[in-house]
């Protein structure tokens, strides 16, 4: 059989052993680069730092961690220098964490590590922890009378407000509300309020007497060099009814809440019923009922909660005073009582 080459065909070759030589070429200097970036892996080092929290709280004893993904802390050497202070103790062969105590708000960690691998490079990081604090409060929509000092508490479906209090100092200067962004965790509601100022937020209660309702929220600033959250529970109390005696002046005497009453025969005697952390505006939302022993009862219609007792004649020494509130919707009720006593 003979073969007959055309031009055709030897151009064709041609075109083909020149395409074999360049893939031969490519594949040499694929391999090259191959070897060096194996070379520059075996001996490259990578260490960072992380906190136990991006901001520790003041006087908190906080950890800060060497991260080396490359190989185990076991295997290497790690120096601590925390604020320009070498620390001797914290360092050595595995020491890859160290404890530090926090100072006060507005104050700084700058913590550096150096480690040293038999098989890598040197390796070195620093970072900067800035100490801030951060406080919840929150008081509840409901009622207290106005000589009442105390913070109204929440009680079934009332309108619960929570306020964040941060306070931060970075570069020696006080950041306020709309310096700094709050993220709010409501209940399973991720995120549920965010943005720059937006430190307090409101809710409604449980109807459920103790079911607990979560607040989570985090404080940064904008640079995000500080970060902080804290957590809070709400959770429903009873409301409570108090009865106290008026003076003759018609002030309630707010020092100690009846448990018995002393008055003297033929003298009339006024008393009033105070509630406490009802979802109200106002106690004449509330339907007071008053059950009393013998004595004359008389009783003020514009003002149910007040009771006037007026022994008369009554030879009886003592009997015992009930008194009850209701709110209609939510449906929640309190009731008190005290011991009467007559004197001679």
């Amino acid at each position: 059989m003979k073969i007959i080459l055309t031009w055709d065909i030897i151009k064709n070759m041609k075109r083909l052993i020149k395409t074999l030589a360049l893939i031969a070429a490519l594949s040499s200097v694929l391999n090259a680069v191959s070897l060096l970036t194996a070379g520059a892996q075996s001996t490259s080092n990578i260490v960072t730092l992380r906190g136990s929290s991006v901001s520790p709280l003041p006087k908190q004893v906080f950890t800060i961690t060497a991260n080396t993904p490359l190989y185990k802390p076991q295997e290497a050497i790690f120096n601590w220098t925390v604020n320009g202070r070498f620390l001797a103790s914290d360092s050595g062969r595995g020491k890859d964490s160290i404890s530090v105590l926090a100072g006060a708000v507005g104050s700084s960690i700058i913590a550096e590590v150096e480690v040293t691998h038999l098989e890598r490079d040197p390796a070195s990081a620093t970072r900067e922890f800035i100490i801030m604090d951060l406080a919840l409060t929150w008081s509840a929509k409901t009622y207290v009378p106005k000589w009442y000092k105390g913070k109204p508490l929440p009680s079934a479906s009332s309108i619960a407000r929570v306020t964040a209090v941060p306070n931060v100092v970075i570069d020696g200067r006080r950041l306020g509300p709309k310096e700094l962004i709050f993220t709010w965790d409501l209940g399973i509601q991720r995120g549920a309020v965010s943005g720059p100022g937006e430190d307090s937020v409101e809710l409604q209660v449980s109807d459920i007497p103790n079911n607990g309702y979560r607040i989570y929220v985090t404080v940064e600033d904008l640079e995000k060099r500080v970060q902080q959250g804290a957590a809070r529970t709400v959770r429903p109390l009873l409301p409570k009814l108090v009865t106290y005696a008026l003076s003759p002046l018609g002030g309630v005497e707010p020092r100690s809440s009846l448990k018995t009453a002393i008055i003297k025969e033929h003298e009339a005697r006024d008393f009033v019923a105070e509630p406490f952390f009802f979802p109200i505006t106002t106690k004449k939302e509330l339907a007071f009922k008053w059950l009393t022993g013998p004595f004359e009862v008389i009783g003020i219609s514009q003002r149910p909660y007040i009771l006037t007792v007026d022994t008369g004649g009554v030879k009886d020494r003592g009997a015992s005073i009930n008194v009850s509130a209701q709110q209609e919707k939510p449906l929640l009720s309190a009731s008190t009582g005290f011991n009467l006593v007559v004197s001679p």
